[in-house]
């Protein structure tokens, strides 16, 4: 988009087997919660619709047994 400076999202994942029928998983989007740039559009009524996912910093936590 012309006139939008560059810009990206880092997101990580860290895994942890507690043993064999036991796994802790965090996610974390967008971890240093860096806003994207903003480009109003008179089309769109300054919609942003060419951000695919999220905005913010997320983070979720699963945990995966087996019996």
């Amino acid at each position: 988009v012309p006139g939008v400076s560059s810009w990206f999202m880092v997101d990580t994942g860290l895994s942890y087997d507690f043993n064999e029928n036991l796994t802790f998983q965090l996610n974390i989007d967008n971890l240093f919660n860096r806003t994207p740039p903003y480009a109003a559009t008179a089309s769109r009524r300054g919609m942003i619709t060419y951000i695919s996912g999220i905005l913010e910093r997320y983070a979720t936590l699963s945990v995966r047994a087996s019996f």
